[in-house]
């Protein structure tokens, strides 16, 4: 009798521990220089990324520009660049996730500060986008000098 009840068992037990095995593999030590990606690699992922920003933000101005009513007004104005600056930081997010090349780490972390500083900045001061990319000069200058030539506001 004992073994019908042990059975029983044999599946969640099974479940619990593969689970268990899943887990574990996710928080052994990671070696960076494993994961690092090549600097081409890393400029393919990067401006795909930026790519994809690129195509979000003209689908969101094409949008905007549809479901603005008349009279246009600074705030609506704002609450479209507020949106647009969102995709923007999700883009900012998605390269921070990337694995530069160790010697090229510094120059990246300054590209990111440089883009997350743009975007705070123009969303503290949203109309200063409709008089220019200003905000983004240095961010854009940055990026473009690596290689990140679609990451460009």
């Amino acid at each position: 009798m004992a073994g019908k009840e042990n059975r029983g068992l044999i599946g969640p037990v099974a479940a619990a521990v593969v689970a268990a095995l899943v887990i574990l593999a996710g928080c052994g030590s990671s070696d960076d220089s494993t994961s690092a990606l090549t600097k081409e690699q890393y400029l393919n992922q990067g401006n795909a990324i930026c790519t994809k920003w690129q195509k979000s933000r003209e689908s969101a101005l094409s949008k905007a520009q549809e479901e603005v009513a008349p009279p246009v007004t600074q705030d609506k104005i704002n609450r479209i660049i507020v949106k647009v600056l969102e995709i923007y930081e999700g883009t900012v997010d998605e390269l921070s996730e990337l694995q530069p090349p160790e010697k090229d780490q510094e120059t990246v972390d300054s590209i990111i500060a440089s883009m997350e500083e743009s975007a705070a900045r123009a969303k503290a001061h949203p109309p200063t986008l409709t008089q220019g990319n200003l905000p983004f000069k240095p961010a854009n200058e940055e990026a473009e000098a690596y290689g990140l030539t679609a990451c460009t506001a």
